[in-house]
């Protein structure tokens, strides 16, 4: 992903999960603010550990699948391998053709 495409995705993020604090904020709902804050952390923690690292959209910015991992997913899809040569991918040079 291109520095623009990451602050329009994480802009996302904080736009759906921000507003909700905003609100909770200037109603003066303190305890509410603190729950939902310890939710969404929970969340992401969750997603990031658990689900990001089993995935296999590797420009993702939460992406965290190993190097070794990746390169395997290359080799036993050469096809998607090919198709990430072509753009900016951090790994160009490692792909097997």
């Amino acid at each position: 992903m291109s520095i623009v495409e990451k602050i329009i995705f994480f802009s996302g993020f904080v736009i759906v999960w921000g507003y909700p604090l905003v609100i909770l904020v200037l109603s003066g709902q303190w305890f509410l603010f603190l729950v939902y804050g310890i939710t969404t952390a929970g969340f992401f923690m969750t997603l990031i550990n658990f689900l990001c690292v089993q995935c296999m959209n590797f420009a993702c910015p939460l992406n965290r699948v190993s190097e070794d991992i990746r390169m395997e997913f290359f080799k036993q899809n050469p096809v998607v391998g090919k198709a990430y040569l072509k753009e900016d991918f951090p790994i160009k040079n490692q792909v097997a053709e």
